[in-house]
């Protein structure tokens, strides 16, 4: 026995040393307080889950709107809104689970999106404004739940109501558009090689390696933008670039994890309909979204923590220069 323990020891020390050296990087890192500090503040002081759950739910809500308003702006980029709805049925299938992919197109097919589409683009005057106000207004439940939670982590006071509720309908409009970008990378990137030529006066078809790596970047610093300016807006104190930078960068990595993961799990592993039958689509939805939510506000922790170590060590810095 002291033979073979000392033969697998010899055999593999390299992998031992590898990994005393990186769980020794770890907890003399940074790494390891912030994980430890998010864990305790997930269970304990902040109850993270409880506030995704209501983030979630919101959202749920806000699902047909924020189509319809997703709807109508790709519709004013390609020819028609049938056109805009073959984009979402490409985003669909691209990134949701196969078992959640009939529920979602059958909200848009049953909800008329197209059809009120087109009949929003051809009113013209205040039948028009006050339509997408109302949208806007709408969907904005979301961003309400999700500045409720900021308030919390950061321990702030909230906005006045009205002045919330201008910046949660701003915030709709600029994540939205950004998360639909980081989505339909792709298909833009078609659209500029058959027509950039056309419209810009560019060849965009002999440069293969710049679109290899929009096509790999893109989507992420997309998704990285679009938590920065969340937790840069938000919350009403002052957040350092830094700090919500960092904060932006790990919800980012966790949301696209957490979006290629749980969609091969569940096509390859899970029983989801076996389980629940015809409502798996729902549930599977349902879960989805409260997982993103999980990790926005992660990313939230994470940019408090940050914003917080900078900030002493700014007082800090003041106080000794005071003192000299």
């Amino acid at each position: 026995m002291k033979r073979l323990t000392a033969s697998l020891m010899k055999r593999f020390r390299w992998l031992i040393v590898l990994w005393i050296k990186i769980t020794g990087f770890i907890f003399k890192s940074q790494i390891y307080f912030y994980v430890t500090t998010v864990q305790r503040r997930i269970f304990d002081r902040h109850k993270l889950t409880t506030n995704a759950a209501a983030i979630s739910f919101f959202f749920l809500l806000s699902m047909i709107p924020m189509l319809f308003i997703v709807i109508a702006i790709i519709s004013s980029f390609v020819q028609s809104p049938e056109e805009a709805e073959q984009f979402m049925v490409s985003y669909v299938t691209q990134r949701v689970p196969e078992s959640a992919r009939a529920f979602i197109m059958e909200i848009v097919m049953r909800s008329n999106l197209i059809h009120n589409v087109k009949s929003l683009m051809e009113n013209k005057g205040w039948v028009t404004v006050v339509s997408v106000a109302s949208l806007l207004w709408t969907s904005s439940g979301a961003f309400a739940a999700i500045e409720d939670a900021m308030t919390t982590i950061f321990g702030v006071k909230g906005r006045n109501y009205f002045i919330s509720r201008l910046v949660e309908i701003s915030m709709v409009l600029i994540t939205g558009s950004l998360f639909m970008l980081s989505n339909m990378v792709n298909v833009i990137i078609q659209m500029l090689k058959r027509q950039g030529s056309d419209v810009l006066g560019i060849d965009f078809s002999n440069l293969p390696y710049v679109w290899n790596v929009a096509t790999t970047v893109m989507p992420y610093a997309l998704t990285i933008a679009m938590f920065f300016i969340m937790y840069k807006v938000l919350p009403k104190t002052t957040v350092y670039e830094r700090a919500a930078l960092l904060g932006a960068t790990v919800a980012g990595v966790l949301l696209e994890l957490s979006i290629f993961g749980f969609a091969y799990y569940v096509d390859n592993f899970s029983k989801y309909d076996a389980f629940y039958g015809s409502v798996a689509g729902i549930i599977i939805t349902i879960f989805s979204v409260y997982l993103a939510s999980i990790i926005l506000l992660i990313g939230a922790e994470v940019t408090e923590i940050a914003n917080t170590k900078i900030e002493s060590a700014k007082e800090l810095a003041l106080t000794v220069k005071e003192l000299q």
